[in-house]
């Protein structure tokens, strides 16, 4: 159902953020990049292009650009 949801977003858009829970968006992730994300930790944000329109976007096609959460900081 999301694919279908940024398939069908406004062209005009360059970008959208899409916000939900676990482990539907992990799943989403690893499907729209091909890539095996374990889990995508709680207040997670990934970025992913893709090339064409929005309504060209297909399983597989994005590209991860960064995935960064907050227990990923190393604080001293």
């Amino acid at each position: 159902a999301m694919l279908e949801i940024v398939q069908q977003l406004d062209p005009a858009a360059d970008s959208v953020m899409l916000v939900g829970h676990n482990s539907y968006m992990t799943n989403l992730l690893n499907e729209l990049c091909g890539h095996q994300v374990n889990d995508m930790p709680t207040s997670g944000i990934a970025t992913v292009t893709f090339d064409g329109e929005w309504k060209a976007v297909q399983l597989k096609t994005g590209k991860m650009q960064n995935f960064d959460y907050p227990k990923k900081a190393k604080f001293a």
